[in-house]
């Protein structure tokens, strides 16, 4: 039988957010070059804020994705998805393990620093899933700190990681959806640093910098520092609130809501014309109704107002003495909206970076969006550490998971 190789495989992504799912299927061509050669995607049902409330709504959704993705391959793709994972029962923290105790100081081989990360990780938790362990950094004999000790000599190695988890059930309950499908899960990955893959740069990495994903019910925050993550959460605003809001002061359905901040949102009410009007349909035997945009921006500021408070907050809560120089990168369906931009600098006085998916030669425009960027993250992400399996089954769904994700460009372990 011939041996699969990286060239030879399908890439299956799967980004399961609570407005929309998408799946992106890539393969490595002849020259090493991801190409995506299959994109579905459909609205959601049976998810709300990363958490299932129905199960067959959420397997079909999958359902329909995955097909829809599949029909441009011409095979059905059984290799197994990156599936990305969300909500405020993800939570992060940061250890630190003694690795090496030795009498005599021994060289720090590859295969040692391998060992040396795999002892590091915590105790296990009935209650959690570990998702991801990311080394951040190496201290030998109690002084010497390095991100890399490859060739280095030292007694006592103690290793510092960044720790994603999040709850047991509530991830099992998620990748049902999956397995339902037939599709094994080779690796749940917090959306977050999903997202990170395909929107930050390097420089911003070691600037350190403040990734926002916002979503349509949750915003994911992962904080960098010197290259590598360092606090990752989740806080319960995203787009759909706005249109929430909307729908109750302008007193309209959801959809029209939904349609109206699309078309005529923005964030900062003094940069509208504060006489333009807006025609809002009419419905159940209602007349329709003109609203200025000025009314659609004032609440759209208010909630805004409240998201960046809960972000500073989260960045205060990491502890982080200040925003970090590398700024806010945000992304995600939510950051589309116009004005935000100005809404974070006006507050902040920080720089501020509006990001599109990147990292793919080719990239097809329909993906070059910030709604995409989880998506084509987890697909990165697939292709970087593959090999790495989480080897997720419905048998081993409790299982502690142990994956070294400290990225072969910093540290080749």
């Amino acid at each position: 039988m011939k041996e699969v190789t990286v060239k030879d495989k399908f890439y299956t992504a799967i980004d399961i957010g609570s407005g929309n799912t998408i799946a992106i299927i890539g393969r490595v061509g002849s020259e090493g070059e991801l190409k995506i050669i299959g994109v579905g995607g459909t609205v959601t049902r049976g998810l709300n804020k990363g958490l299932v409330d129905d199960v067959a709504e959420l397997k079909e959704t999958v359902r329909l994705a995955l097909e829809s993705a599949q029909q441009y391959t011409g095979r059905t793709v059984l290799d197994g998805a990156y599936v990305g994972v969300t909500g405020q029962c993800v939570s992060s923290m940061n250890v630190m393990n003694l690795a090496l105790q030795s009498s005599e100081s021994e060289i720090m081989t590859a295969a040692r620093i391998k060992n040396m990360v795999e002892s590091s990780y915590p105790a296990e938790d009935q209650d959690n899933e570990i998702l991801h362990v990311i080394p951040i950094g190496f201290t030998l004999d109690s002084y010497n700190r390095t991100r890399n000790p490859l060739g280095l000599h030292a007694k006592t190695v103690e290793v510092e990681s960044h720790v994603v988890k999040m709850e047991s059930v509530a991830l099992k309950n998620l990748l049902k959806s999956v397995f339902a499908n037939k599709m094994n899960v080779n690796g749940a990955v917090f959306q977050g640093l999903a997202a990170s893959e395909a929107v930050i740069t390097g420089d911003e990495r070691e600037m350190g910098c403040v990734l926002l994903d916002i979503g349509d019910s949750t915003t994911d925050i992962v904080i960098f520092k010197e290259g590598s993550p360092w606090y990752s959460t989740v806080i319960p605003i995203g787009s759909q609130m706005i249109t929430r809001d909307l729908a109750a002061v302008l007193n309209i359905p959801f959809s029209v809501a939904e349609e109206i901040k699309i078309k005529h949102g923005h964030c900062m009410p003094s940069m509208v014309n504060a006489t333009e009007e807006i025609i809002v349909p009419g419905f159940q035997g209602a007349n329709k109704k003109v609203v200025l945009t000025r009314d659609v921006a004032v609440p759209i500021h208010s909630r805004m107002t409240e998201w960046l408070r809960l972000v500073t907050q989260g960045v205060a809560s990491s502890g982080l003495r200040a925003m970090p120089n590398g700024g806010l990168i945000v992304t995600g369906g939510g950051s589309n909206l116009p004005g935000l931009e100005a809404l974070i600098k006006d507050n902040l006085e920080i720089p501020v970076r509006l990001a599109f998916p990147h990292g793919i030669k080719g990239l097809p425009t329909q993906l070059q969006k910030p709604e995409y960027s989880v998506a084509v993250g987890l697909l990165l992400w697939a292709v970087k550490h593959q090999g790495q399996k989480q080897n997720y089954s419905q048998d081993n769904i409790f299982s502690q998971i142990k994956n070294i994700l400290s990225g072969k460009e910093r540290m080749a372990v």
